[in-house]
């Protein structure tokens, strides 16, 4: 049965749902050996007292009970100021900027790389909403 919060769940609890792709029944670690990781905000950063989660084709907002998948993700685009928009096939939206966790540099790599192919991936600032308009 897959878990539908991540409220109030230990990190053991989000690794092994995390690892088993939503199924608290499958509590074997996934092939290759991926890793789940914990980034708390940083201290004096705007996400302070946040806890983000990066595991196999999975990103979860801890404290918020929210999970993305990368197999749902249509749009992954980053603004000027650095923020990461990731929206998904359902119209839902999750902004956040990576650089304001701890120790993401790794594992948000591989969470990106992670994405399937048809995701877009092109959106930055006003040129690229602009990019097919022709000047005249």
């Amino acid at each position: 049965m897959p878990l539908r919060t991540f409220t109030g769940m230990s990190r053991r609890d989000i690794a092994r749902d995390l690892a088993g792709g939503g199924v608290a029944a499958d509590q074997r670690p996934s092939p290759g050996g991926a890793r789940v990781t914990f980034h708390s905000g940083r201290f004096f950063g705007p996400q302070r007292g946040a806890q983000i989660s990066l595991g196999p084709g999975r990103l979860v907002l801890v404290s918020a009970g929210v999970a993305v998948r990368t197999e749902d993700v249509v749009l992954l685009g980053e603004d000027d100021d650095g923020d990461v928009e990731l929206v998904t096939r359902t119209g839902a939206s999750l902004v956040l900027d990576p650089k304001h966790f701890r120790g993401t540099a790794g594992p948000w790599q591989r969470f990106v790389a992670a994405m399937p192919p048809g995701v877009e991936r092109s959106k930055r600032g006003a040129a690229a909403l602009t990019s097919g308009a022709v000047a005249g």
